[in-house]
């Protein structure tokens, strides 16, 4: 019988194939949690202490993380999230 742990990990790997359906919901998401990766080391090496999840969010609601994620990006054409990700544009 697989852990809590495991069963959660295979949810939350199903919910990414339910949310993502464009390369614009990858790319977004991808740039979403680079900036809070960035974000985070940059404010700590600065000295001032935050945590890497914004406010809620813990480890255990990064699905509803995501879904935040997704909804923020759902009108943005994919030419701006490639920019905003400094993608080259398409030819």
């Amino acid at each position: 019988m697989p852990s809590s742990s495991s069963a959660l990990a295979l949810s939350a790997l199903k919910a990414h194939w339910r949310r993502d359906k464009s390369l614009r919901d990858v790319l977004a998401h991808l740039h979403a949690w680079q900036t809070m990766l960035l974000d985070f080391v940059a404010a700590n090496q600065n000295g001032t202490s935050k945590p890497f999840l914004p406010a809620p969010h813990t480890w255990r609601t990064t699905p509803a993380l995501n879904m935040e994620i997704w909804g923020r990006y759902q009108d943005t054409p994919l030419a701006e999230v490639q920019r905003q990700k400094g993608c080259p544009a398409p030819p």
